[in-house]
């Protein structure tokens, strides 16, 4: 049984047992984030909200990772959560287990998957606004629904459906401003959003804003790094990924792979080598990584390229 880390945890209420366990999450201490997201689930059993949140906490532990290894417990979080929204009524967390859910697998590349999990948000996302409309929240599922919608035959080629990109960013903007329990995430779902578009600046900002929070969250330095990557900025994509090498410990074959990358289109094929080589030479200790094969594969194409240098 997980020990309560605060002796005045008792006294806390819900709103800002969530919210502390919120800004611990995001610092990534999972052992304290995960007491607050318990214990809420403990006062209030018959309410999904704190099942919610600590199936977000898992969520985060896997991406912080790049490993479902918790997979198995995140969906009986997940489905707990959903049992209790029908049961006691709440479409906010109906949509907000059935987005999350969608977006863990679209990370797996389980697309048709997350393409039917995704399917169920908006319903509920709209009934939650019509009950109350000032929970902008909303607008994070709302727009990124709109979104895949006018991305997915990129993803599964034979899906015939279209989205609006502008629609998709206007909500986005909104839950960005405007969010309350979803802040975090709504800013840095709009920042990968701007950048996937190529409005470099716009999501730099917003994500070097994050950053000055929670300057050790890999997750949100994994997109700072992507954003200089995309825009050609190399130096400072090189920059980031050494950071992230230091956090990570090298044992994330991910980043390993872009500083081969941004090397190689700096020429400089020798560091980009290097890279490329460690990568093959501890493919076993990366085997169980989100997406390693795609990476792999995508790593020795490059080291064709430099192999000779």
């Amino acid at each position: 049984m997980l020990s309560l880390i605060f002796l005045n945890i008792f006294f806390l209420n819900k709103d800002t047992l969530i919210k502390e366990g919120l800004n611990y999450a995001y610092h990534l201490n999972f052992k304290k984030a995960e007491s607050c997201f318990y214990y809420v689930s403990k006062m209030y059993p018959d309410d999904p909200t704190g099942y919610f949140f600590q199936s977000l906490l898992l969520q985060l532990i896997m991406l912080d990772s790049f490993n479902d290894r918790y997979k198995n417990i995140y969906y009986e979080k997940l489905k707990k959560t959903i049992n209790l929204a029908k049961k006691n009524p709440s479409d906010f967390y109906l949509g907000c287990a059935y987005l999350y859910w969608a977006l863990f697998e679209g990370w797996r590349k389980n697309y048709w998957q997350s393409y039917f999990l995704g399917i169920k948000t908006p319903y509920y996302f709209k009934q939650a606004l019509i009950k109350d409309s000032s929970l902008f929240d909303c607008y994070l599922g709302l727009g990124l629904y709109e979104y895949f919608k006018a991305k997915a035959n990129k993803y599964i080629f034979s899906l015939k459906i279209f989205g609006d990109k502008e629609k998709a960013l206007k909500f986005l903007s909104l839950a960005n401003d405007n969010s309350k329990i979803l802040k975090i995430t709504s800013k840095y779902a709009y920042a990968w959003v701007l950048a996937e578009e190529r409005k470099f600046n716009e999501a730099e900002a917003i994500i070097k804003t994050l950053l000055d929070y929670y300057p050790n969250n890999k997750i949100f330095l994994r997109l700072l790094r992507d954003i200089y990557y995309k825009k050609g900025d190399y130096q400072k994509c090189i920059a980031t990924a050494k950071k992230l090498q230091i956090l990570e410990k090298r044992k994330i074959l991910e980043n390993e792979l872009v500083l081969g990358k941004a090397y190689y289109f700096l020429k400089d094929y020798k560091k980009a080598k290097e890279h490329f080589e460690f990568i093959i030479e501890n493919k076993n200790k990366f085997k169980n990584q989100v997406r390693f094969k795609d990476h792999y594969q995508e790593t020795l194409r490059y080291f064709q390229k430099v192999k000779w240098y």
